[in-house]
């Protein structure tokens, strides 16, 4: 091919990917299109076309003639529920009902509320306002917390009149709450009664009467309006004035008080200008979604319907979206505004109808004035006052979240927000840009849950009542928040997030408050009342007070890529007023360093935790739990808003999961094997040490040499060189549970034993690969190779052998045992399992023109164990690396499944995928950071994915394009079949799946691969849940995954014991068809037990003076090993036929339950804990025990059936005595007892054989007590 014709060829392949390219693209728009149409229709709720139209009307009436009823009298406020501000209201004169009137707002107004289905599954709340006449209201009523006192004892009156005997019939129920967690201003909700009265029954059914009730429908939310501002001075809601005593400003308060008195105009603007935007409803109804999802909605400091409403207005008045654009286009205009605009430094303005923005701000009469009063009178002649009424805002907006003014430039529309909200908003709109363009962007987009307890890394809890409020008076200089104008508990908040926000930097990405100091609770979600949703009261029940209001959280979204920096470095010396600030921010954790470039200047360093710390600290939680995020957290809060006696801990929530998984750090220890065993990341660290020692012994001493024209050979006699040593194994990739501990008979050190050994080696073998060097000298037949292989084994065996009988190498020790197809030896403390990989064994495989059924099974076993493996170690290693936390999650998935019992029955190269899909996976959410955060997702995932109907996918390096996943798609469809009844039950796809065994080994021939047409290449099924774990397995883990999910989310809101996640309880031990109880001579440790009791009494001990953590304390059982195989400490003179009585991978329970699993798998399930197997249980399958067609062949186990249960074709049924009697000579050096809990699916028959059936069974079961009488107890 010439040079023209490959550039050619090279522009049109170029055009022809942008051509796919755009397609796509295309194809997604289209999609995510069609998809929020759907959304929509089914969300948008129209009043005119309900069911309960009439009804809602009716009751807005009703309370419209209520209301003109109340009388207008002075009345007293004993017994109002709300504490008041104001010292000047000792009573109040109640407006006549004449001065009241009842207007709909928000989106109730606008015609532009949601279902049930969008709305959390809450019934729509109707909002109306309550407005009263300026002639009601004094001159100086807005000082002061003068207004708010009184609008709220109006709604309180108010309140109390409909509650009553009279009308509590027709109104229903009545309760108030904070209107936006604001203490300033409550709200009414109003619960109408049944719509619908329950039908008469005709007998006395007393008790089913209200399953017959209607559901409720909707409910009315009442709050307090102006008639317009007139009646307050204008220059009193600029900025700069204060309206509140002692605040140099009150910003957040005028901005509360306008808000009352936009509500009509802001209305009557709405309204105008929806007549003429066709998508203004649709488009507020997907930003309502979009802002339920993420808790962004209903809650305390967080977006109101009008929010949204006006954010929409201000956009379309803009010009930044028009009326022809479809709804997902202006949702997309409203992120891309919010995730842009500058909210500190901006001003914005709602332009004036016909009227562009500046325009609206130089005809402003309110700011002609505010010019004129500056230079007529200013406030302070030595204050340097703005020049605008713009600059003014703008001044204030850095301690104000985001300003948007009304047209009259007097009301901020979103005063309320915090800084701390709309930075969360703004962050949050940046992903929604960034999900546009994926594959799954509608779900990312608006259906998935980011609320508060579930989109966060990790939350902090703080005592309010622990709170040195008098700290928050000094703070006041240098903190631009003041208590008397946002009030003292929002003034915390406020203050606790801008100090966190200054000190932990970017180690932390989103910092969000939740706090119940403005009068919400966290409360369990009702059909009224969602779960983000602010607390309401019953009228005669009083709120709580400061005294009494409980927590503040603090959530933090954790940057995995610079938490754990350790130094916060100082400003120069020479900047003495930053020198200043940055130890009045830090304390006393200040000192002075001198860094490497020679600068000596402040510093805090986070290296080691404090000595007078009452916290835990674990080995790895700098990476894996953001212990230095922690730390830093602990300080803060201890030096500036708590008080000098409160000693309680204030550690993360739920940190102590990871006494799973790691060790309590212990900054005295001086025994190696403890600090080996407080730790799992540097024990992992230490296998990889000795693996790459291996690795070069293998390389080095294989290398050819020749001497004087003889032969090439080796140091260890091997023919072929070992090109390659490819690790296979958990314990090289951070996956090991409990990584292994150098054995002294496996040429470990002996250094700070327990004194206690044991012969045999609890842990699995350290699975590893060699692959020889390219050679001609393999034979060509499939037998000669394999016999090729194991000569390969017997001469490493003996070249190791010979040198550790010249003493060349005194790190292997312990026997080395050869087998056909892998070799196991010692090495530096170490069982190692090596296997060997032979291309040439491959090559001839795949070059079988016909190859059989035992060829082609051959084929796969063997790409499956040298390629496939070899490709998910990389792949998993891969994102362990870059994720340090994942390789916990990986570990407490295991320890989960055991503990549920369902070791071996779900593979573990199956969870590491679906927790690389969680990590890999950030279309949808950003990866967890922390590793109770990364458990939670993948229990989430698990019990929420659908296994049946979708395949998962994972691909943590992008390797996978849209064509590639079409075709995992069509695969599955055809494998699942119409039915979706067939194919793997856990359909996980790794791009190593996606290359056909047939074209692809992974060897050295890349030449050839790459000239192959890459188009024929089909995709594989899965690799390793290709025949297991079975559909009930799956739905029986998908079903405890969302009970431990639930349950540990009920732990961080409430902070109730998180031990039951890892447990089963007694019912679920009694749903098992049979017990088997193991011999606990066998069992090494009953810690990890799956009834939890070991894990209760752990917990408790966490942090104690001598403690452990339950994984330290594991290790070190299975160090020591079973009982009876313990030795006392290893003396120098132990001869070496002593030493090869060590036995590898001995673990006897284990061994039982596959051997019964490969018998009698057919006819039970059997369920054990892998780390504590205290009892084997037994579930019979449904179709155990029934008629089936007999044969010779199938007649094992079976026997004829009764005359009673003949049926045509079905002659045999499984014979009860024989399974027993399998199962006992299986188990019958491990199982002592057995309990049989399910009687109903043995069979039934007439006169004594049914006696006698039951007496063989309990033979069976005293035959096994009498064999482990040294046992005490029973199941």
């Amino acid at each position: 091919m010439t040079t023209d014709e490959g550039i050619q060829a090279d522009a049109s392949f170029l055009e022809t990917a942008q051509a796919d390219a755009h397609h796509v693209a295309l194809h997604r728009s289209q999609v995510l299109r069609l998809e929020t149409e759907e959304l929509l229709n089914e969300c948008c709720l129209d009043l005119n076309h309900i069911s309960w139209a009439a009804q809602q009307r009716e009751y807005l009436n009703l309370l419209s003639n209520l209301i003109t009823k109340i009388p207008g009298s002075a009345d007293s406020i004993t017994g109002c529920p709300f504490p008041l501000k104001s010292d000047k209201i000792s009573s109040i004169q109640l407006p006549e009902g004449s001065d009241l009137s009842i207007v709909p707002t928000g989106s109730y107004a606008l015609n532009c509320l949601t279902k049930r289905a969008g709305n959390a599954n809450i019934v729509p709340t109707l909002d109306c306002a309550v407005i009263v006449r300026n002639s009601f209201w004094a001159a100086k009523d807005y000082q002061n917390h003068r207004y708010f006192d009184k609008r709220n004892l109006i709604l309180w009156h108010i309140a109390k009149f409909l509650s009553g005997n009279k009308y509590k019939k027709i109104v229903g129920s009545v309760q108030w709450r904070y209107y936006s967690g604001n203490s300033n201003a409550i709200s009414l909700i109003l619960i109408p009664p049944e719509t619908q009265k329950p039908r008469e029954p005709r007998k006395k059914k007393v008790k089913n009467v209200s399953k017959n009730q209607a559901k409720q429908k909707f409910r009315f939310q009442l709050v307090m309006a102006m008639q317009s501002l007139d009646w307050i001075q204008t220059p009193r809601l600029f900025p700069n004035r204060s309206s509140v005593k002692g605040s140099a400003n009150s910003p957040y308060y005028n901005a509360v008080l306008a808000r009352d008195a936009t509500w009509v105009q802001a209305i009557s603007m709405l309204r105008e200008d929806i007549n003429d935007l066709p998508n203004f409803g649709k488009s507020l109804v997907l930003t309502k979604i979009w802002s339920l999802q993420r808790g962004f909605l209903r809650g305390r400091d967080s977006l109101d319907e009008m929010h949204i409403a006006l954010l929409l207005c201000y956009i379309y008045r803009t010009k930044r979206a028009t009326s022809r654009m479809p709804p997902l286009q202006v949702f997309t205009v409203l992120m891309k505004f919010v995730g842009s605009e500058e909210f500190r430094t901006s001003v914005l303005v709602m332009p004036s109808t016909e009227s562009n923005e500046a325009h609206t701000i130089a005809q402003c009469e309110a700011a002609k004035l505010y010019e004129k009063l500056l230079k007529e009178s200013p406030l302070d002649p030595r204050k340097d006052d703005p020049g605008t009424l713009v600059d003014c805002y703008r001044k204030c907006a850095a301690s104000s979240g985001a300003i948007l003014l009304d047209s009259k430039m007097l009301g901020n529309y979103l005063g309320s927000l915090s800084p701390a909200f709309c930075d969360t908003l703004q962050l949050q709109a940046v992903k929604t840009l960034t999900c546009l363009n994926s594959s799954r962007s509608f779900n990312s987009i608006f259906m998935m849950n980011a609320r508060f307890w579930t989109c966060l890394d990790a939350y902090i809890k703080i005592d309010l009542n622990d709170v040195d409020w008098e700290k928050q008076k000094t703070m006041e200089k240098w903190v631009d928040n003041y208590p008397n104008d946002l009030g003292r508990f929002e003034c915390l908040s406020r203050n606790i997030y801008f100090l966190l926000k200054q000190a932990v930097g970017d180690r932390v990405t989103d910092i969000r408050i939740l706090t119940s100091g403005n009068g919400s609770n966290i409360s369990t979600p009702t059909p009224e009342l969602d779960s983000d949703e602010i607390c309401t009261h019953e009228i005669n029940v009083k709120s709580p007070t400061e005294a009494e209001v409980n927590t503040l959280v603090i959530g933090l979204k954790i940057n995995s890529e610079t938490c754990y920096r350790a130094v916060d470095r100082g400003p120069p010396t020479e900047n003495v007023e930053g020198v200043r600030k940055f130890e009045q921010l830090w304390g006393d954790a200040v000192e002075l360093r001198r860094f490497k470039d020679g600068a000596i200047v402040k510093a805090v360093v986070w290296n080691n935790p404090p000595k007078d710390s009452t916290c835990v600290v674990y080995e790895g939680e700098e990476r894996t739990q953001g212990g230095i995020v922690e730390r830093i957290v602990q300080h803060v809060i201890r030096v500036h808003f708590l008080k000098e006696s409160c000693k309680k801990k204030h550690s993360f929530l739920l940190k102590d999961i990871l006494t799973m998984v790691d060790g309590v750090h212990r900054s005295d220890s001086t025994c190696d094997l403890s600090k080996k065993m407080c730790n799992a990341t540097q024990a992992h660290r230490n296998i990889l040490s000795a693996f790459d020692s291996l690795t070069n012994f293998l390389r080095k001493n294989t290398e050819q040499w020749d001497f004087s024209g003889k032969p090439k050979s080796s140091r260890l006699g091997l023919p072929l060189s070992i090109d390659a040593v490819e690790p296979l194994s958990a314990s090289l990739r951070y996956s090991d549970p409990f990584p292994a501990i150098p054995h002294p008979l496996l040429g470990g050190a002996g250094e700070g034993s327990t004194g206690k050994l044991a012969l045999n080696i609890p842990y699995l073998p350290i699975n590893i690969q060699i692959r020889f060097g390219r050679s001609s000298k393999w034979p060509t037949d499939l037998k000669s190779i394999s016999a090729a292989k194991t000569a390969m084994l017997v001469g490493l065996a003996d070249g190791i052998e010979e040198m550790k009988g010249k003493g060349e190498n005194a790190d292997f020790d312990g026997p080395i045992i050869v087998t056909p197809s892998f070799l196991t030896l010692g090495y530096r403390g170490y069982s190692w399992k090596i296997v060997v990989r032979a291309d040439p064994e491959l090559h001839f495989l795949r070059s079988l023109q016909k190859p059989n059924e035992g060829a082609l099974h051959l084929l796969q076993v063997l790409t499956r164990e040298h390629i496939i493996s070899s490709s998910h170690h990389s792949t998993i290693h891969a994102v362990h690396t870059r994720h340090p936390s994942a390789s916990y999650v990986v570990r407490l998935m295991q320890i989960w499944i055991a503990s549920h019992m369902l070791s071996g029955l779900i593979p573990l190269e199956a969870i590491e995928l679906i927790v690389a899909k969680v990590y890999s996976d950030t279309e949808s959410a950003d990866a967890p950071s922390v590793a109770l955060s990364g458990f939670l997702q993948v229990l989430h995932l698990i019990a929420t994915h659908d296994w049946v109907r979708y395949p998962m996918i994972v691909d943590p390096q992008g390797n996978l394009d849209e064509q590639d996943k079409s075709r995992i798609y069509s695969q599955f469809k055809e494998d699942r079949g119409h039915d979706m009844s067939k194919g793997p039950a856990m359909y996980i796809v790794a791009p190593y799946d996606c290359i056909d065994s047939n074209h692809y080994d992974g060897g050295d021939d890349t030449e050839k691969n790459s000239k192959q047409n890459w188009s024929k290449w089909k995709l594989s099924r899965p690799s390793y849940t290709a025949s297991f774990p079975e559909r009930v397995i799956v739905f029986r883990f998908a079903a405890l995954a969302q009970r431990s999910h639930s349950y540990l989310l009920e732990c961080l809101v409430s902070g109730s014991d998180w031990t039951g996640a890892f447990r089963e309880t007694q019912s679920s031990l009694k749903s098992y068809s049979m017990l088997l109880r193991v011999d606990k001579t066998y069992v090494v440790d009953d810690l990890l037990c799956s009834s939890g009791e070991g894990l209760i009494e752990a917990r408790k001990s966490i942090g104690g003076v001598g403690s452990e953590s339950v994984f330290s304390r594991h290790a070190l059982a299975m160090y020591e090993g079973t009982k009876i195989l313990q030795r006392k400490r290893v003396y120098r003179n132990l001869g070496t036929k002593q030493k090869n009585l060590v036995l590898y991978d001995w673990n006897p329970i284990r061994d039982t339950v596959d051997l019964l699993r490969l018998q009698l798998g057919s006819r039970a399930l059997f369920f054990y804990n892998e780390f504590a197997s205290q009892v084997i249980a037994v579930l019979w399958r449904p179709t155990a025990f029934k008629p089936k067609v007999f044969s010779a062949i199938n007649s094992e186990l079976t026997r004829p059936v009764g005359d009673s249960d003949w049926k045509k074709d079905n002659m045999g049924v499984d014979n009860i005595c024989d399974i027993m009697r399998e199962l006992k000579q299986v188990s019958q050096d491990v199982v002592v007892d057995m309990k049989i809990l399910d009687k109903k699916n043995l069979p039934s028959q007439p006169g004594l054989k049914s006696k006698r059936l039951l007496e063989d069974i309990d033979n069976c079961r005293d035959e096994g007590r009498e064999s482990g009488s040294e046992s005490d107890g029973s199941t």
